[in-house]
């Protein structure tokens, strides 16, 4: 009795040593190997939609809309998985104010945000949606578009000497009509 007592002691204690290692359960780090140091760039958001129509007839297209607003949110989400750094956004934007080339090359939003980077796998996860204001009354409403960046994913406009993530509005998102 004594001997079982003893051995089922050391196959506890065993197992006990073998929980120190998360690589039981979580099969290895999956985010080893992408490290880089530790920067914290300041980072802008820059859209970018040459034209995108609003698939509702009457054919009209983003940029002949009045007022525009784009709202959303932007976040961190680390290699491991762990969410982080939660802004919502929601400025407006008059596009009968601006050229050809702004919807092109691409528009700033005026807001910009900070995340440390210390993996290249870390990711920021960027959700919008687009509400466009017609001349003639009519409103128009996007579905969400999600979009992910890596740290490579971050450029720098000398001009403007900021640091930006540059997307394109997805060309076959879905747009409701939210006036009769």
């Amino acid at each position: 009795m004594k001997a079982s007592v003893f051995s089922l002691s050391l196959i506890v204690l065993f197992c006990l040593a073998s929980l120190q290692s998360c690589e039981v359960f979580a099969g290895g780090d999956e985010c080893k190997g992408s490290e880089m140091d530790m920067v914290e760039p300041v980072i802008y958001l820059k859209a970018n939609f040459y034209p995108v129509p609003i698939t509702i007839e009457p054919y009209t297209n983003l940029n002949e809309s009045e007022e525009m607003i784009i709202s959303g949110s932007i976040q961190k989400e680390y290699c491991s998985g762990k969410l982080s750094g939660y802004f919502t956004f929601n400025p407006t934007f008059f596009p009968n104010e601006m050229t050809l080339n702004d919807f092109a090359e691409g528009f700033y939003f005026p807001q910009s945000y900070q995340y440390k980077f210390n993996n290249k796998e870390d990711e920021l996860i960027v959700i919008l949606r687009i509400k466009a204001y017609t001349y003639d009354g009519r409103i128009f409403e996007s579905e969400d578009a999600v979009m992910r960046f890596k740290y490579a994913d971050i450029k720098y406009d000398v001009n403007m000497i900021r640091n930006y993530i540059k997307f394109t509005i997805p060309k076959n998102i879905e747009w409701y009509r939210v006036t009769i």
